[in-house]
């Protein structure tokens, strides 16, 4: 609620802030005016048209003065509401936990190029207007370093105002003209595909190699090391394979240890039962012994799955170095041929070869 009303505010602060541009601008032309006259009459040596010309002056420097205090207070008045706007979206961001949609903000168009062309054309026209003043003043001002009486001297000091003056006015025209050149490319319906394919672009020059003159034997060893590395690729393969199926071996030989761990257990609970039962007859000596016998045989395929788990772990770990080794081999190789070719070679990959749904299984 609001943001809608600070939006209405401000919308309407800004249309008072163009009228108020226009007053200010139209009563600078008129003191401009007046100030020819002025200076016509002052020539002439006109009295009465000199003292018109200062009143009207007068006058409109008091409008400008007031109108231009307005301007300040309204530009100030348009601050803090924009102010509040940012703080209200900051609020919400902080009770919703999400980004808030940009405010008064156009989608991006190609009207909205052509009408910063249109704004574009008309401050070039202007700069070059104001450059050709500049440049006329600044050959007159040249040329009056050259004369060294009274009315050079009144001159050249006339002149280094305006050459001021144009000077800052210039700079303003050139700063407003680069934010209107930035605008026109920031709001192209194009701006973020031109970007994503410069960026891409930039990024590949900077990674890639740079490649190397290569001879007919150089081209002829890389053939040689690329052969090598498929043949070890393929065998690679072959013991990712191999350590795939020892992986499962292993996990069933774990299973079994801790399973048959668990009967030793309980089996050695059963035979301290038996013998902390009083002996009566023969029959309780009998299943003391038998108990025991089964503690033994239980011991001993505990003891066999430990030894089957070690041994498959053994498997696995040897099978672990050795593709380690060549995978140690296949980087080696590549590393020549980038020192031959000068681009990095490719090493071929398992993973690459597979689909994405396969390696989200896999994983």
């Amino acid at each position: 609620m609001s943001q809608n009303k600070n939006i209405a505010l401000q919308q309407k602060i800004i249309k008072e802030k163009l009228i108020l541009a226009d007053k200010v601008k139209t009563f600078r032309a008129n003191i401009r005016k007046q100030k020819k006259i002025q200076d016509a009459a002052k020539l002439k040596k006109d009295g009465d048209e000199f003292v018109k010309a200062a009143h009207k002056i007068a006058k409109f420097k008091n409008n400008f003065k007031l109108q231009k205090t307005n301007l300040k207070n309204v530009a100030l008045r348009l601050k803090h509401v924009k102010a509040s706007l940012k703080d209200n979206k900051s609020t919400l961001v902080k009770i919703t936990g999400k980004k808030q949609l940009p405010i008064n903000r156009g989608a991006h168009s190609m009207d909205r190029v052509n009408s910063i062309d249109a704004k574009i054309t008309f401050r070039y026209a202007m700069i070059n207007k104001l450059q050709a003043r500049f440049a006329k003043v600044l050959a007159f001002l040249k040329f009056a370093k050259k004369s060294h009486n009274e009315m050079g001297n009144v001159f050249r000091q006339h002149l280094i105002r305006r050459a001021h003056r144009l000077a800052k006015r210039l700079h303003r025209r050139h700063k407003l003209l680069m934010k209107t050149l930035i605008r026109k490319v920031r709001v192209a319906p194009y701006f973020k595909g031109q970007y994503k394919s410069i960026e891409k672009n930039i990024f590949k020059l900077t990674r890639a190699d740079i490649p190397k003159i290569v001879t007919k034997k150089d081209k002829l060893k890389v053939m040689k090391l690329k052969e090598k590395v498929q043949k070890l690729f393929q065998l690679r393969k072959k013991l990712m394979g191999e350590k795939h199926l020892i992986m499962l071996k292993v996990r069933k030989a774990r299973m079994a240890k801790n399973a048959a761990k668990a009967i030793k257990k309980s089996t050695k609970k059963n035979v301290k039962a038996q013998e902390s039962k009083p002996v009566s007859n023969v029959h309780d000596i009998k299943k003391v012994k038998v108990a025991r016998k089964k503690l033994e045989k239980k011991r001993f395929v505990a003891k066999m799955a430990k030894l089957s788990q070690k041994a498959a772990q053994e498997h696995k770990t040897n099978i672990r170095h050795e593709d380690h080794k060549v995978a140690k081999d296949i980087k080696k190789m590549a590393k020549e041929i980038k020192n031959i070719t000068g681009i990095k070679f490719k090493k071929p990959s398992i993973i690459a070869a597979k689909t994405f749904d396969r390696i989200r299984v896999i994983k």
